[in-house]
């Protein structure tokens, strides 16, 4: 009995040290070595808090449910098509690559998270070209005579309106909620319904209705094949033509009264004012475009107001805030801007920091380091 306890108390005592020795070992290892060994254990991602999507704009969050990116070659190929009122959950916006500047692929990331059944999409410039080139024949020689790209992403916008419909944004919105968010007040917007208008919506800004930039084009929603939009790119051919000659010889007008919200503005009250002689005066580029479906017999434009598409203003009703609320200006800072302005309590849905980045020439490059 005696021999056989010293037996055990020396075979105690080496695995001691044979397991004593191995975590020696182990511990002196390099790195390299014990990767081998281990399995590969994914870190959970957290869910970010509201708060943490706040204040952690460029932050990923990987697990997080997005809108699924389409490539424009995908609704190209697509054929147009009538959704009987129904606004197609596709959001739209534009670049002129795909390569985004930092702001602009964190604000782009804020309207995936907040349409995450949705579809995303970013045009570039050859993409608008194709999309003239397919549908529009008839608007080639003025998409592409236009003095620079601004002026062509202006028009562009209009066409993803008419043939698919769908969400536009500019790349300086953030998205605050989802815009389904609109349906209690508008209707089953994105809904399928019999007896719906085709709808074209748009957004106030500021609270002078007079003026001429109160009705910007850096956000809009549609049903496809609304008339209006056929309306807006007809006006922008006639303005082209008018001052065709003349801009070889005098200076360049701006893309606001061109393309931008100085002609939407013009075109929405000219259209509210005398819809059937517009719709008429379009009628021959309406059957350029064959759609598939029935289409809705009647059609509205819906003007949003402004805090619910634009809580912050450029203009002067704007200047209280404009040191926060203005993405150019040093001391921007996109939270307390929305604390400013009740961007929460007043429900709105987005918000355009508005960091004009295009110049008639092509990008303004004071600008563009804001966004970077």
């Amino acid at each position: 009995m005696i021999r056989s306890s010293g037996v055990a108390l020396r075979s105690c005592a080496v695995l001691v040290i044979v397991i004593v020795s191995l975590h020696l070992l182990w511990f002196n290892l390099p790195n390299d070595y014990k990767s081998a060994f281990q399995l590969d254990t994914p870190t959970p991602t957290p869910t970010p808090t509201p708060e943490q999507k706040e204040n952690d704009d460029d932050v990923e969050y990987p697990n997080e449910p997005l809108a699924k990116q389409i490539k424009a070659s995908e609704l190209l190929s697509r054929p147009p098509t009538y959704t009987n009122g129904r606004i197609p959950k596709i959001f739209h916006q534009s670049w002129v690559s795909l390569q985004l500047p930092r702001k602009f692929q964190s604000w782009s990331r804020s309207c995936r998270r907040n349409h995450p059944d949705w579809e995303w999409v970013i045009w570039t410039d050859d993409d608008n070209l194709q999309l003239v080139q397919r549908h529009f024949p008839w608007l080639e020689h003025t998409y592409r005579g236009l003095p620079s790209e601004i002026y062509r992403a202006d028009l562009a916008r209009y066409l993803y309106m008419y043939i698919y419909g769908g969400v536009y944004a500019d790349l300086d919105t953030e998205c605050l909620r989802s815009t389904e968010a609109l349906q209690p007040t508008y209707g089953q917007l994105f809904q399928e319904s019999e007896g719906k208008n085709n709808t074209a919506m748009f957004g106030r800004m500021g609270t002078d209705p007079s003026f001429e930039h109160s009705i910007p084009n850096a956000w809009m929603a549609a049903s496809p094949g609304h008339p209006f939009f056929l309306v807006i790119m007809n006006e922008v051919k006639q303005r082209y033509k008018m001052i065709e000659n003349k801009w070889r010889w005098t200076r360049v007008k701006p893309a606001e009264t061109i393309t931008g919200p100085v002609a939407l503005r013009a075109a929405i009250t000219e259209y509210e004012a005398d819809k059937e002689a517009m719709k008429d005066a379009v009628r021959e580029h309406a059957t350029s475009v064959e759609f598939e479906g029935e289409k809705s017999k009647d059609d509205e434009v819906v003007l949003l107001p402004g805090h619910v598409v634009y809580p912050y203003s450029w203009g002067s009703d704007g200047e209280h805030v404009r040191n926060v609320c203005w993405v150019v200006s040093n001391s921007f800072n996109a939270k307390v801007c929305k604390k400013r302005l009740a961007v929460e309590k007043d429900g709105s849905i987005a918000i355009t920091y508005w960091s004009h980045t295009h110049s008639p020439s092509g990008h303004n490059e004071g600008n563009m380091k804001h966004i970077e």
